[in-house]
């Protein structure tokens, strides 16, 4: 997953709900959750080499992260997906936005039947 905690309406309560939505449909690695390594810019580099897919919280600052704009290049790159999920002010309509994004996505919703 890509996105800034610039915006303070993207914090670590926001992305543990997030990742709680995404464990319903598969893996899911947020860095501030789920880094551990002793190199962190490296470990975030070998997991989106891992990634089949790209979800963007596109929060007002994303474009000002000089390492948003390095993951979606790279993703790019790599022919990987992104799918943008538009992230508010107010966190349960960011969430309402990525359940709405699961229900409505080909991609999860051919999984989910699965």
């Amino acid at each position: 997953m890509s996105y800034t905690t610039r915006d303070d309406y993207i914090d670590k309560e926001l992305l543990e709900s997030i990742s709680d939505v995404l464990s319903t449909v598969g893996h899911c690695y947020i860095d501030l959750l789920h880094n551990t390594a002793k190199d962190k810019q490296r470990h975030v580099e070998f997991m989106l080499l891992q990634a089949n897919l790209i979800i963007l919280i596109a929060s007002n600052s994303i474009f000002s992260s000089k390492w948003v704009r390095w993951e979606l290049e790279e993703a790019k790159k790599r022919s990987i997906p992104i799918i943008i999920v538009k992230a508010e002010f107010d966190k349960i309509n960011t969430l309402k936005n990525l359940e709405l994004m699961l229900l409505s996505h080909p991609l999860f919703t051919i999984r989910t039947l699965k």
